[in-house]
C-alpha cells in the first residue's frame, strides 16, 4: 500500500510520518527533516528487472509451501499466520536444491518446443521431480513454458495424474517381495483370473494384457514386470489382499493421494482406490504426483527404506 510507484500519495504520507518521528526523537535535525521531506522520490527499478527477480522457480514455490506447512504444525497455527511468519520471521532456510540440476530443468521446461502437440495443436503439459536417496528434492518443475506467477499450480506437487503401469512396482511387486511371496524368478501363469461385466453387459475374462491378449503360459516375475503384464499383478493382489496392498502404498510408499473407501451424500459407497484396477494396473481414483512417484521409486535404490520428500534440511 506504500509502493512509491503505485501509491505515491500514501508513500508521501508515510514518509512524512516516519521523518516526523525521527525529528521528534532527535535522530535528525530540523534542516535534515525539511530537506528529506522536500526531496523528489526517484523510482530506479525498471519493470523488467522487477519481473526478473519477482518470479520464483517451481522449486522455491514448493519450498515455501513445505516450510509453511511445517510451521503450521510447529507453531500450532493456521496457514495464514504461518505464511506471515514465514515472510516476516527472519528465517534462514537451508534448501536441498542442486542449482545445476534446477537450472537444467528450468532451461528445458521453459522451451515449449521440447514438448509435443496433439492433433489439435494443444501442447502437452508435464512435470518432473528429481531426488537423492535421502528424500531431498534436488530439482523440480511444475509445468511447461515460461513461469509467469508465484505459488500458482505446480503439477509436480499438486496435480495428480494416472500413473498407469508405473504403479505396479510401487504397490504390488514391492509388497509381494517384502512378504516373501515372490522372488525375481518366481513363476505365475499369464492368464485372466476374474470374470467381469463389460459396458455392453457381457461377461468377459479379466484382466488381459496390452493389446487384449494373454500367453496362457508360466512366466517369471522379472519377465512379467519387463513386459508390464496386467495378469500377474492382479493375481498377486488377489493373494495379498486389496486392504494390505492399499495400506502398503499409502503407509510404506507414501502415495498420499490414494483414496480410501467413502460414502457419498446419498449413502452409496465409493471404493476409491480399493480396487484391482487402481492398485494393480494404475487406473486410480484421482492419480498420483511425480513427487509421490519419485519418492516411492527411490525405495528400490535405498534398500527398501522410504524417505518423505523434503525441500529443506533445517530452518534457523
Amino acid at each position: 500500500r506504500y509502493r512509491p510507484d503505485k501509491y505515491p500519495e500514501k508513500n508521501a504520507e508515510r514518509r512524512k510520518s516516519v521523518l516526523g518521528k525521527m525529528l521528534e526523537l532527535g535522530y535528525i535535525t530540523e534542516q535534515e527533516y525539511e530537506a528529506a521531506l522536500n526531496e523528489d522520490v526517484k523510482i530506479v527499478a525498471n519493470k523488467d528487472a522487477i519481473k526478473e527477480i519477482s518470479i520464483n522457480n517451481y522449486f522455491v514455490d514448493a519450498l515455501i509451501d513445505d516450510v509453511v506447512d511445517d510451521l503450521v504444525q510447529k507453531l500450532n497455527c493456521d496457514k495464514t499466520y504461518a505464511e506471515q511468519n514465514f515472510y516476516n520471521g527472519g528465517y534462514n532456510i537451508y534448501c536441498t536444491m542442486d542449482p545445476k540440476i534446477q537450472a537444467t530443468i528450468d532451461k528445458y521446461y521453459s522451451n515449449e518446443s521440447n514438448f509435443l502437440k496433439n492433433s489439435k495443436g494443444v501442447r502437452a503439459q508435464s512435470s518432473i521431480t528429481i531426488m537423492d536417496y535421502n528424500g531431498h528434492v534436488v530439482g523440480i518443475s511444475g509445468g511447461v513454458g515460461e513461469k509467469t506467477g508465484n505459488r500458482a499450480l505446480n503439477r509436480a506437487t499438486s496435480s495428480p495424474r494416472q500413473p498407469g503401469s508405473s504403479i505396479k512396482p510401487i504397490t504390488v511387486y514391492s509388497l509381494a517381495l517384502d512378504q516373501n511371496l515372490i522372488t525375481y524368478s518366481s513363476m505365475l501363469k499369464d492368464e485372466p483370473t476374474m470374470t467381469i461385466t463389460n459396458e455392453k453387459g457381457q461377461k468377459v475374462k479379466w484382466p488381459k494384457n496390452a493389446g487384449g491378449s494373454t500367453t496362457n503360459r508360466n512366466v517369471t516375475m522379472t519377465y512379467a514386470l519387463q513386459r508390464s503384464y496386467n495378469t500377474i499383478p492382479v493375481q498377486l493382489t488377489e493373494k495379498l489382499g486389496i486392504e494390505a496392498v492399499f495400506n502398503h502404498a499409502v503407509n510404506d510408499m507414501g502415495i498420499k493421494n490414494f483414496v480410501a473407501p467413502f460414502k457419498n451424500a446419498d449413502g452409496t459407497t465409493e471404493a476409491g482406490d480399493h480396487t484391482y484396477s487402481s492398485l494393480a494396473l494404475g487406473g486410480s481414483y484421482k492419480g498420483i504426483t511425480t513427487l509421490e512417484s519419485c519418492a516411492a521409486f527411490a525405495t528400490f535404490g535405498n534398500m527398501g527404506k522410504y524417505y518423505e520428500p523434503t525441500f529443506y534440511t533445517k530452518v534457523t
